[in-house]
Order: structure tokens, then C-alpha cells, then sequence
């Protein structure tokens, strides 16, 4: 459903979708927060939803430690990284940058750079006064 032209918010109903493994709704344009019913969806292995209009924080992300590919980037969520979000052992792809997000990068995300697993790790840690404070990033962008 990327580049679907989707308007609207993510309907509850979609945490039905117990089984399902790859949500993508990148470049629509959808908006509101993330349902709670979103974290139902515990098989995860990639969700993109960058270049939309999310708001609010993400600190339920953590259920989804399945993940190898995660992109939030280019909405208006708030609040800080989620230290779980450190544990998922097999994350490839994490980008947040273009969002509202401030605090540090949690050691977690650092050690799977670190280790090569985390190969694209993309937040607004870059310009004059960051949003994001990180010493591991593999590119630092300067927000908004």
C-alpha cells in the first residue's frame, strides 16, 4: 500500500492481521497516531511508514522485536527512541529522521551498529543545535 494515495488514519482494524509479516504505507498520505491495535501485529519483519503525517510517540514498538527494517521518517512523531527498540537483534534499516523525536539514541541501536548488523541508521543528529544526540548514526540529518 505504499505510494497508494491513502488518506485518513491506520484503522484499528488492521491489529486483526495477526499473521501478517511486511506492512508498508510509505509516501501516503495518512495522519493521526498509531492505533494501539498496530502493536498486535507481533510478526513483523519490515514496517514503513515514512512520508506520511504521524503524530505522537512510538514507545510501543518494542512487541515488534522481529523486526529487520524499520522507517518512521518524514512524519511528526514526538518523544524519545524506545530503549527496546535496542534489543531488535536482527534490525537492518532504522530511520527517523525528519520527525520530532529528541534524546539519545539508545546504546542498544549503537551496539548492533557497532556490529554491523544495523547498516542504515538515519536520525537528526546533524546542524547547529540536533534533535537527536548520536555517536553511532551512519548519517546525521538536520531536521526540519
Amino acid at each position: 500500500m505504499g505510494q497508494g494515495n491513502l488518506t485518513g488514519t491506520i484503522p484499528t482494524e488492521v491489529g486483526q492481521l495477526e499473521k501478517l509479516i511486511f506492512l508498508d504505507l510509505d509516501s501516503n498520505r495518512l495522519t493521526g497516531s498509531l492505533p494501539t491495535e498496530l502493536y498486535n501485529l507481533v510478526n513483523l519483519t519490515q514496517l514503513d511508514l515514512n512520508h506520511n503525517s504521524f503524530v505522537g510517540d512510538v514507545s510501543g514498538l518494542g512487541v515488534f522485536t522481529d523486526l529487520n527494517f524499520l522507517e518512521l521518517h518524514s512524519n511528526f512523531f514526538t518523544g524519545t527512541i524506545p530503549d527496546s527498540v535496542g534489543a531488535f537483534t536482527g534490525l537492518h534499516v532504522f530511520t527517523l529522521h525528519n520527525d520530532n523525536f529528541t534524546g539519545t539514541v539508545p546504546q542498544g541501536l549503537c551496539n548492533l551498529v557497532d556490529s554491523g548488523v544495523l547498516t542504515t541508521l538515519i536520525a537528526d543528529c546533524g546542524g547547529v543545535v540536533p534533535q537527536i544526540t548520536c555517536d553511532c548514526c551512519t548519517s546525521c540529518r538536520s531536521g526540519f
